[in-house]
């Protein structure tokens, strides 16, 4: 049963250097470009990062089609070729999403993603995960802890209202997040600009919460309690896009990235209290793919002033160009850190882990790029 909350009190993240439509198009050339991602290809070459052994999971609304309820993509598109698409909230035979489809293609589709490699993907209902399938959200009963799973990034290019559950629905979604390092994309409700009503599952603290460029999205954590209160910046990150369905699927695409990225290279993480953990799923999560690491690499890489292309040309206003717009974290109301730049995010983790003077790093020589992941405050080493 789970008791308390879990919001990564007690972790450090140093960083060093630089409604939803049911069909979206999109425009691969031009948003890899306005993403970093053309510019990573020219540094890396056939090295960069392709989301291989990548295990993800993908959340959607139950849709009705033909009269039978819809969430799966469609398994014969042919971006889908070579991936093993599982049904864990047991769909029926022969009808699919459009908009699971569209989500699919820019997560992990062969042609549209910047993570093409991924090939092991669940794909729920949103009222089955929250429920049995996943969180096991029963109001007012307590009752089991989440299942575990061997995911590392869930998609959630879904909101939804759950009044009876939703503060609920939120504690278990952070305690996940912290527990097993299982990283959460969520969309932002699509809007114009004005403060967010639908707390689902924007208003977690551990999630990464995706906007639009456009700032066409609404803003801020939704009043639900003394712990989930309002006023929090919400979006963390924005992407060019028709909306927030496609967004924050390139997000997730990003994050594999990085989480490829850290995982295939031990010597990134070098804490010397622990490089490591070992989640409840029995998955090894090194400190360079921890989830607030990928969190505040994506978020610290982000670009405040953008240089977008057709079809979604819209760049970013002045950042924090207003009294309105300056959150007291130093972010912007509209667009948290700012826009994705996969670029810079993978030159900090990159960058491996910089210890401190504290952590025993005598000549505490660090990069100009790099991360400091300590699992805990306090102890005789440590500064105020």
């Amino acid at each position: 049963m789970i008791t308390a909350l879990s919001f990564r009190p007690n972790a450090i993240v140093a960083l060093l250097a630089a409604g939803l439509t049911l069909g979206s198009t999109i425009a691969v050339a031009d948003y890899r470009s306005d993403i970093g991602y053309t510019k990573l290809q020219q540094d890396l070459g056939v090295s960069i990062p392709t989301g291989a052994g990548v295990v993800v999971s993908q959340v959607e609304a139950s849709l009705w089609v033909d009269l039978q309820l819809v969430w799966l993509p469609d398994v014969t598109n042919g971006e889908f070729n070579g991936k093993v698409i599982t049904n864990p909230s047991n769909a029926g035979p022969g009808l699919y999403s459009g908009h699971a489809t569209a989500v699919g293609q820019a997560f992990y589709g062969t042609v549209t993603s910047i993570a093409p490699a991924i090939t092991s993907i669940a794909a729920y209902s949103v009222e089955h995960w929250q429920s049995s399938g996943f969180l096991r959200t029963f109001v007012g009963v307590g009752g089991l802890q989440p299942k575990s799973s061997t995911s590392r990034i869930k998609n959630h290019s879904v909101v939804w209202p759950n009044a009876s559950g939703e503060v609920y629905v939120l504690r278990r979604t952070d305690w996940v997040v912290e527990t097993d390092e299982l990283i959460q994309v969520v969309a932002v409700n699509n809007g114009f600009g004005g403060s967010s009503t639908v707390p689902l599952l924007a208003s977690a603290f551990n999630v990464i919460a995706v906007g639009l460029s456009s700032g066409q999205h609404d803003v801020g954590s939704v009043a639900l309690d003394t712990t989930y209160t309002a006023g929090r910046t919400r979006p963390d990150i924005v992407v060019p896009a028709s909306g927030t369905s496609i967004a924050t699927p390139y997000v997730s695409a990003a994050a594999a990235l990085l989480v490829q990225l850290g995982n295939s290279n031990p010597g990134l993480s070098t804490d010397p209290v622990s490089v490591s953990m070992t989640n409840r799923a029995g998955v090894l999560v090194r400190n360079a793919e921890r989830s607030e690491v990928i969190k505040a690499a994506l978020m610290a890489g982000a670009d405040r002033v953008t240089h977008n292309s057709a079809p979604y040309p819209t760049n970013l206003g002045v950042y924090r160009g207003t009294v309105q717009n300056q959150t007291a974290n130093g972010l912007d109301k509209r667009y948290g850190a700012g826009q994705l730049n996969i670029r810079n995010s993978y030159w900090i983790i990159a960058g491996g882990e910089q210890n401190s003077t504290e952590d025993g790093n005598v000549a505490a020589n660090v990069s100009s790029r790099g991360f400091d992941y300590d699992p805990h405050f306090g102890g005789s080493n440590s500064t105020n």
